[in-house]
């Protein structure tokens, strides 16, 4: 069950869009993809015969996300390959970074944690939050847990399940307050002692702008 959680995370974070890859990198995303989708979906029956409902409902939201994936891949495959027979394809792609974030600006109250932010070097989506001094790390916005365990890429993770089917991601917590499965409400601190933090939001499993986010959540609490 962890390494199926931590492996569908580590598989969403590495999709992007089709403009900053190559047919071929789309198409592997994809196989990886429905490879994960088949482990899910083996897991999830194995936890409903089992009766352990609540780690079924959890392995049911990351069916969807890695289901919304594959809908995406495969519109920004069929996409790429049509704009590769009508028109010359570019030697090189970049990634398109936000033209609204500085380099790296200070938070305020809406953010998880106090501290100066920058753009994520190798995703755009993601943010990176540091202080000098160990900070708290704060719910933005009422949610569940569904993930609060150790990886191997961004330490102890954190992921909130929000409504409007977004989530919140917190990488490189030091230590953590939450437990899988337990509700939180905006301002609820989830984390201590924490001075640097990857912060990512997505909706349906797909990177969306955490600032816009952050923007909606706030007007609601």
């Amino acid at each position: 069950m962890k390494r199926l959680v931590t492996l569908v995370f580590l598989c969403l974070m590495s999709f992007n869009t089709a403009s900053a890859q190559s047919i071929q990198t789309i198409e592997e995303e994809l196989n990886n993809n429905q490879t994960l989708l088949e482990q899910l979906s083996l897991e999830l029956q194995k936890q409903i015969v089992l009766n352990q409902y609540t780690e079924a409902q959890v392995l049911k939201s990351l069916t969807q996300a890695c289901l919304n994936n594959i809908h995406t891949l495969k519109l920004e495959l069929a996409a790429a390959q049509k704009q590769k027979t009508s028109t010359p394809q570019p030697p090189h792609h970049t990634l398109r970074k936000p033209k609204s974030l500085p380099k790296q600006q200070k938070t305020n109250n809406q953010w998880p944690m106090p501290g100066n932010i920058s753009i994520h070097p190798e995703q755009p989506h993601a943010r990176i939050i540091t202080h000098q001094s160990p900070q708290p790390v704060r719910a933005p916005s009422d949610g569940q847990v569904i993930f609060s365990e150790t990886t191997e890429l961004l330490g102890h993770l954190i992921i909130i399940r929000h409504k409007n089917h977004y989530m919140s991601l917190y990488g490189h917590i030091h230590t953590p307050l939450v437990k899988t499965h337990q509700k939180v409400k905006a301002g609820d601190v989830i984390a201590s002692n924490t001075q640097k933090l990857v912060f990512e939001v997505r909706r349906k499993g797909l990177k969306t702008s955490p600032e816009r986010w952050l923007q909606k959540s706030s007007k609601l609490h």
